[in-house]
């Protein structure tokens, strides 16, 4: 950032964009999250997945933390019984 900075200071902000632009490795990272969730099935955002169940929206994020909850305190109970 110091970088940054001093280079926009100096007149040279789009020289700074340049230099400072990670672009090959961010677009790699795109790439692989886009086809990890594509394999996925994920079609939209927000996603969430709870377990192996994916839920899809806001209004969604409740019932998938309920859905976790409830998988935990079944697999802490299938435990405590072993």
């Amino acid at each position: 950032m110091r970088k940054l900075r001093f280079l926009r200071l100096r007149g040279r902000w789009r020289s700074a964009l340049v230099v400072a632009s990670p672009a090959e490795p961010m677009k790699k990272l795109l790439r692989e999250q886009t086809e990890e969730a594509r394999s996925r099935g994920i079609f939209g955002g927000p996603t969430f997945f709870a377990c192996s169940e994916m839920f899809w929206g806001n209004d969604r994020l409740d019932d998938a933390l309920l859905f976790a909850s409830e998988r935990f305190v079944e697999s802490s109970l299938s435990q405590a019984r072993q």
